[in-house]
């Protein structure tokens, strides 16, 4: 595919006539989940880089916790709330 298409369930894939631009006018960096809150509070959804393992692709569902120290990001996930 050499063309971003639009997708749908159950529909063919098109090529769009216009394709949505997205701009960012903040960024920064925050650590700690303190932190990670605070700035959810203030300015809402934030994007996490995450570096990722073998038992991370595995995951099916619960808490995950990894102590590879593995720190080669490889993932992006939006943070869009906190708690349970």
């Amino acid at each position: 595919m050499s063309r971003c298409r639009d997708c749908a369930p159950g529909e063919a894939c098109v090529i769009p006539d216009e394709y949505f631009k997205y701009d960012v006018d903040q960024y920064g960096s925050v650590q700690g989940e303190t932190a990670i809150i605070n700035e959810l509070v203030a300015n809402g959804p934030l994007a996490c880089s995450m570096a990722t393992t073998d038992a991370f692709h595995e995951y099916k569902g619960g808490i995950f916790y990894d102590d590879t120290g593995d720190l080669d990001v490889s993932h992006e996930v939006s943070i869009v709330g906190y708690g349970e």
